[in-house]
């Protein structure tokens, strides 16, 4: 399938101060990105000074030029445990160049903070926006890691790559049968991916991008569906005419396609396999998504990512989760959890590393109100299993 151009994301940048702490945009393109003019309002260029700040603080300059545009305003929306939403009024962009010298406070919590951005930009009534990207901020590195690790939301393995960049993170699992009498009205997601992880020593390993299978109940009827996701930009996005069983083999694939820049230039692919119906779901960087015979290398497209990039991350999972119900919603209330019983990863691969192995330290616990819900097993030859432990 021959790749698509890629039009380039319109930005501009601001602080934002959330929950006691300033955070800075890090955006993914490299400085002074050109963007094609246009006649909407638009970012012609900018740069930054730094992409990230410590949990001790530090100051980062932003320089923005901007086009056609008279006014700016941002929005940030946060995830997870940071669901806070701030907006910023409309702000004069009329000089076309604008710097702004951002200084952050300390981030004395245990637990990296992400958060979502999008730029609006206004001229004469007509608005544009574009998302710039997410806001990490890292967390306060006071205490090592645990030999297990707790989440509220993830079971499974996480594998950090002491800074190295995973360029490709595969597995296998077998859609699980619900206990949908148990739970007649919940869910779980079961996936692979590279990125999202915030380590409770602090630090946080960058965006996630992941592919798996949602199984849910309703009204006490299992349904599944394929998916992709780059989080937190581009949440959930399910595929259509995938159908998938109860008991259907998967194989998930998350890679870097290429860094020939003379073609795809690093574009990443997501792929979830049925390898019981011989059908699969694709999302490729930068051209679109849509589901395929696995053996096809073209497919129909169901929609466009023209706007998705995706930097890279330097963590590798295989993740049973607790999903959120609304990525929006201010408590980021997340779907009853459903009893899935027991699901076995196997045939992992993790690329881009010298070398990689499967530890205990590596495991996360699903911990809700004190109670242990999904908890993995130590490693085996070949993988582990993730099992409920719920009531």
């Amino acid at each position: 399938m021959a790749p698509r151009s890629v039009p380039r994301g319109r930005m501009t940048t601001i602080a934002v101060l959330v929950a006691g702490v300033t955070a800075v945009v890090t955006v993914a393109p490299p400085a002074f990105a050109s963007a094609k003019a246009a006649a909407r309002p638009s970012v012609v260029s900018y740069r930054v000074s730094a992409r990230s700040v410590p949990a001790s603080g530090g100051t980062v300059t932003f320089t923005v030029r901007v086009r056609k545009t008279s006014e700016c305003s941002l929005k940030v929306t946060g995830h997870a445990a940071d669901a806070v939403t701030y907006a910023r009024a409309w702000l004069s962009c009329s000089g076309g160049v604008f710097t702004e010298s951002v200084t952050f406070g300390v981030n004395s919590g245990q637990g990296a903070r992400s958060f979502a951005v999008r730029v609006y930009l206004r001229r004469r009534g007509e608005i544009d926006s574009s998302s710039l990207g997410s806001v990490h901020v890292n967390a306060s590195p006071s205490r090592p890691a645990p030999e297990l690790v707790t989440s509220r939301s993830w079971s499974g393995y996480v594998v950090p790559t002491a800074g190295a960049v995973v360029t490709d993170v595969s597995g296998r699992w077998t859609v699980p049968r619900l206990n949908c009498a148990d739970t007649p009205d919940a869910g779980e997601d079961t996936w692979v991916g590279t990125g999202g992880a915030g380590w409770p020593s602090g630090g946080y390993s960058g965006d996630l991008l992941q592919t798996g299978i949602q199984d849910t109940c309703v009204n006490g009827v299992q349904q599944e569906f394929g998916w992709w996701e780059e989080y937190p930009e581009f949440p959930d996005t399910f595929f259509s005419d995938f159908s998938v069983s109860p008991g259907d083999s998967i194989e998930a694939f998350v890679y870097k396609i290429s860094s020939d820049c003379t073609t795809n230039c690093g574009q990443w692919e997501t792929k979830v396999e049925d390898l019981t119906t011989g059908l699969a779901g694709f999302m490729v960087t930068g051209e679109g998504w849509g589901v395929a015979s696995i053996s096809s290398a073209t497919f129909p497209d169901q929609g466009t990512t023209a706007d998705v990039t995706y930097p890279g991350a330097t963590s590798a999972e295989w993740v049973v989760e607790d999903y959120l119900l609304n990525y929006q919603a201010p408590n980021g209330a997340r779907a009853a959890f459903a009893n899935y019983g027991t699901v076995r990863f196997s045939d992992l691969l993790v690329g881009g590393l010298a070398s990689w192995s499967l530890a205990s330290s590596q495991r996360w616990e699903m911990v809700q109100n004190g109670v242990a819900l999904s908890t993995p097993s130590a490693p085996g030859t070949d993988g582990f299993l993730v099992s409920y432990t719920g009531p």
